[in-house]
């Protein structure tokens, strides 16, 4: 089966899917030939880089009014090979953060419920991790130097929450909702955090200003720790937002 006009086919693009969604839209190969239903799940990596690479979708404009979309269905935690480098695998989240905070600000091109998707998917990962070897993911905690603070401090917070969630046997859609709390808990302010992190010796009085009129939702705020007669800030930050 192949559609009779191949001129209206776009390419699809790697954001548009991942492993386990269900597709939105019929694929076809650049000359109109089927390749896959509407519905067709991705079941893996090679079947979902095969799609990317040779995969066509009919353009929006003509899609029907009816086009199948999928449910958002909750990720059971990841179950990763007894042989996989958790570290490695940390770093590939850290990545995935960035990604996903761009999204959040406005600024990544994510289709309607793809963002939403991937932060489940990612507190899905650190379950898995935390499940593989929790040792490893605490003391990654005191390792990691390679990504800011606003990557680095929400995953720590999640590595601690998954594991607490886990231990208390919540049931999964609790857990996930605890741990992507805490991978998004602060990003209405990562960019200031980032610049504080950046800023060398005592704080500006503007800098000083926007610490003092910080919301405290959860009663409590910045921890400052005066050295040597300065005003340094720890980056202790309030919760102020998240997106679950």
């Amino acid at each position: 089966m192949a559609i009779s006009d191949a001129g209206d086919l776009i390419k699809v693009t790697a954001d548009e899917l991942m492993v386990g969604d269900a597709l939105p839209w019929t694929v076809y190969d650049a000359t109109g030939r089927l390749l896959m239903d509407v519905g067709h799940v991705v079941s893996s990596k090679s079947r979902l880089n095969s799609i990317i690479n040779s995969g066509y979708r009919l353009d929006e404009k003509n899609m029907p009014e009816t086009a199948f979309v999928a449910p958002l269905e909750l990720p059971s935690p990841y179950s990763y090979a007894k042989d996989t480098n958790p570290f490695n695998e940390l770093t590939e989240l850290c990545h995935e953060l960035e990604t996903l905070f761009v999204g959040i600000g406005g600024e990544g091109a994510f289709k309607e419920g793809r963002l939403e998707k991937r932060l489940y998917d990612t507190a899905a990962q650190v379950q898995g991790l935390c499940k593989l070897n929790a040792d490893a993911l605490l003391g990654s905690i005191h390792l990691s130097n390679k990504f800011n603070y606003s990557i680095k401090h929400p995953l720590h917070v999640a590595i601690i929450s998954a594991i607490i969630a886990e231990t208390l046997e919540l049931p999964q859609e609790n857990q996930l909702a605890i741990v992507g709390a805490a991978l998004t808990a602060n990003v209405a302010m990562n960019a200031y955090q980032n610049s504080l992190q950046a800023h060398k010796g005592p704080l500006s009085s503007e800098q000083l200003a926007k610490l003092r009129v910080n919301p405290r939702p959860i009663g409590r705020g910045y921890k400052r720790e005066p050295r040597s007669g300065s005003n340094q800030v720890s980056p202790d930050f309030a919760h102020t937002l998240s997106v679950f």
